[in-house]
């Protein structure tokens, strides 16, 4: 799962299996509020199969600027003139990228409108590498790790999931999960909401987790043949 849920791609492929995208009105309404003040959001929409990431050029801010200067060579990236050069119909994310004291007022903001309350999933949350940076995301209501894990699940026919996670994007996923995993390096509240703290991901916790359990399973399985 991918965007914060908003999506379910196949690892073989790349191919796009399940995704949410964001009505035409609440994007409408949202890039409204945030040209009225004076935000820059980043843009993730479908162009045909391909995924994009767009922004106006030119107003690139500070956030913006080091999203890209860590992506160089993405060929998701598409700087747009102008928000009709963006198919508003098949925009699944929004983000804005700033310090704390820009995003929080946006937050407060969006969350204050009864209907947007309804129609979209808002998080706010620091960068766990970069925590000098605050993301607000923006998904469909229903587009959640959440729910991006459920259909994982029935598309499977799996019956256990178990999570890994940082930070509060990854909190629904959890809440649902048999076993959720945080990583060491994740927020207090991530820390709290989970089942077990593993290893950091600067420490390849997850990777180290993995090995051990199938370790673990498949010494068992010897035993039992």
């Amino acid at each position: 799962m991918v965007y914060g849920g908003a999506m379910v791609v196949a690892p073989e492929t790349g191919e796009i299996e399940w995704a949410n995208m964001i009505s035409r009105e609440s994007i409408d309404h949202v890039l409204g509020q945030y040209a009225r003040q004076g935000a820059s959001p980043l843009v993730y929409w479908m162009s045909g199969t391909e995924d994009k990431v767009s922004w106006l050029e030119g107003t690139e801010t500070g956030g913006i600027r080091s999203y890209l200067s860590s992506r160089r060579g993405d060929p998701r990236l598409l700087p747009v003139r102008s928000w009709s050069d963006v198919d508003r119909d098949r925009v699944f994310y929004v983000t804005v990228i700033g310090g704390r004291h820009e995003v929080e007022p946006l937050t407060r903001r969006l969350r204050s409108g009864p209907s947007l309350a309804r129609s979209l999933h808002i998080v706010q949350q620091q960068d766990t590498y970069r925590p000098e940076e605050t993301w607000l995301e923006l998904t469909d209501a229903n587009a959640t790790k959440a729910t991006a894990g459920q259909q994982l699940l029935e598309r499977l026919g799996a019956t256990r999931l178990i999570s890994f996670g940082d930070n509060q994007n990854d909190l629904p996923l959890a809440r649902i999960a048999d076993l959720s995993l945080a990583t060491a390096n994740a927020t207090a509240e991530f820390r709290q909401a989970a089942s077990e703290v593993i290893g950091s991901n600067d420490a390849d916790g997850v990777a180290r987790w993995l090995a051990k359990e199938v370790r673990r399973t498949t010494d068992a399985k010897a035993r039992q043949g």
